[in-house]
């Protein structure tokens, strides 16, 4: 799928500035003449800048809307791994180092990508994993446990290098199904 240009069109520098850094961190091309021109007057807050963000996401890919989001969570290293996957593509990864930050990411993710199925995988593999998943299972719904067995090794359909995003994404992956 072809991914299109994307124009913003605001009076605001700061909100121009924080829409194209959040963009620019999920490889969105941003461009004066863009195939899909975004108008912008005010955002109030953080996540006002979040909804814009998987708005214009998903608009750059042709959709209102995604069809699935996936959040795989790998909680083999000293910090946790969180991907966010998006109709089976990898759109951005995350290292929170404690329990407050992971939930706020997973919040962030889930305010960001507008979707119409939406599955939290955490990988099983050890005591930390068991207890993260008993502890997300009580604050978000569709949260699956995941057997984390082979989902760190590379395979022709999942070449990412990082090894902890590569098991996380396979985590995700193992979760919608």
């Amino acid at each position: 799928m072809k991914i299109k240009n994307v124009s913003i069109i605001t009076d605001s520098a700061r909100i121009y500035k924080n829409l194209v850094d959040e963009l620019k961190k999920r490889n969105i091309q941003i461009s004066d003449d863009g195939e899909i021109k975004i108008y912008i007057n005010n955002i109030g807050q953080k996540n006002d800048i979040l909804k814009y963000i998987g708005y214009i996401i998903a608009l750059s890919r042709g959709k209102q809307e995604f069809n699935e989001l996936l959040i795989g969570i790998d909680t083999n290293s000293p910090y946790l791994t969180v991907v966010a996957v998006i109709d089976g593509e990898l759109i951005e990864y995350r290292r929170p180092y404690e329990l407050n930050a992971l939930v706020k990411t997973i919040d962030e993710i889930l305010i960001t990508y507008p979707a119409k199925r939406k599955i939290i995988g955490v990988g099983i593999g050890n005591k930390y994993g068991v207890e993260i998943y008993n502890i997300l299972s009580t604050i978000y719904e569709n949260v699956k446990k995941v057997d984390e067995k082979y989902t760190n090794e590379k395979s022709h359909f999942n070449q990412i290098k990082d090894k902890d995003v590569r098991a996380a994404f396979s985590i995700a992956l193992r979760a919608s199904s």
